[in-house]
């Protein structure tokens, strides 16, 4: 096992980097440590490509996802009812920021959303006022390194039983509770999700 070591300075942040982390609990200094840590290993990886990496580290704490998983009331019985929810949906989520994906089978809905944390919980809290569906189980809540559904704002696609099933039970868990493109490994409900989408039939926009 690998011990950091640490000392202790006096540092001066940003009130937006600040507001970030602190809301978040015991240990918020840890976790922005490992954030900016991870972020100065991956400028040094890519230091001959040019890229702003202050954007990337700006990018990487301010943005959030959510996963869930539901099931649909009689409101959403028919196709018709489906478009109308996706249509409402695409235009809020467009207003917010917010992109991502859901997919349905047999009245059983899951759903990823990405974004900026304002963003993604005016989605989700619209999403919980709802009463299109019930039985709302969450499945992930927290900061994630990248967008995965950029070109989607509300992506839409029926699924099969057992795809919606491996995605809805696989484990959404990841060290501090964050996804990233070079973890996929430890977070086999993203593969998952990643995979159905590049090889399903999809709509909206």
């Amino acid at each position: 096992m690998v011990v950091a070591t640490t000392n202790r300075a006096r540092v001066r942040h940003s009130c937006e980097l600040l507001a970030h982390f602190k809301p978040t609990g015991d240990g918020w200094q840890a976790r922005m440590d490992g954030v900016l840590l991870q972020c100065v290993a991956r400028h040094n990886k890519s230091a001959m490509s040019h890229e702003p990496w202050l954007t990337r580290l700006i990018e990487f704490t301010t943005m959030h996802a959510v996963a869930y998983v539901s099931s649909a009331t009689q409101r959403l019985a028919t196709p018709q009812s489906i478009d109308r929810l996706l249509t409402g949906a695409c235009s809020f989520n467009q207003a917010c920021g917010v992109t991502g994906v859901l997919l349905h089978q047999g009245g059983n809905f899951f759903q990823y959303l990405e974004g900026p944390p304002e963003g993604v919980a005016q989605v989700y809290a619209r999403v919980k006022r709802a009463t299109s569906h019930h039985g709302l189980i969450e499945l992930l809540n927290g900061p994630v390194e990248q967008r995965h559904f950029s070109a989607w704002s509300m992506g839409f696609a029926e699924a099969t039983r057992s795809d919606l099933q491996r995605i809805a039970q696989a484990s959404w868990a990841n060290e501090l509770g964050r996804i990233s493109s070079a973890a996929n490994a430890d977070n086999p409900g993203l593969v998952m999700l990643l995979d159905f989408w590049r090889r399903g039939t999809r709509a909206t926009g």
